[in-house]
């Protein structure tokens, strides 16, 4: 398959670059006709409602994207309660609450599968809503590319 080229946001590899993978990012990488996103550790501060970025990008316009994307807490103690959203285009399209996260969500196996059309700015955040203290999560999203 050829390359295809476009603006991928986050300033990434297009399709096809062969770059390698240099760590956790907000951005999303392209890797012929699929995706991925790794946030790495982020703090889900004690503020209560301060909603943190796990992703944030830009999607191209090679197709659209069949998204799974999975939160887990890297902590092993927290009785909070977490907030999950995800918005494309500035409208949101996904939200949880995550209750008692560690007792109830240390092993989150169900992902959120959400479609993204291309061209579209894609964030996806996390607050503390209980604010008793900060906690360690992780967001990986993966997707496949869809071409019309």
């Amino acid at each position: 398959m050829a390359p295809i080229g476009g603006p991928t946001g986050g300033g990434q590899a297009g399709f096809g670059s062969g770059g390698p993978f240099t760590g956790p990012a907000e951005a999303l990488e392209y890797m012929g006709d699929h995706c991925f996103g790794y946030s790495g550790v982020v703090s889900i501060g004690a503020v209560q409602n301060t909603q943190y970025t796990m992703l944030k990008f830009t999607t191209s316009g090679a197709g659209y994207i069949r998204a799974e994307i999975q939160f887990a807490p890297t902590d092993s103690e927290s009785s909070n309660d977490f907030q999950t959203v995800i918005t494309i285009n500035d409208s949101t399209v996904w939200g949880e609450i995550l209750q008692e996260t560690f007792a109830r969500y240390h092993d989150l196996k169900v992902p959120a599968i959400i479609m993204i059309p291309p061209f579209s700015d894609v964030k996806i955040t996390m607050a503390n809503t209980s604010a008793s203290s900060a906690i360690n999560w992780i967001c990986a999203l993966t997707g496949r590319i869809y071409r019309d």
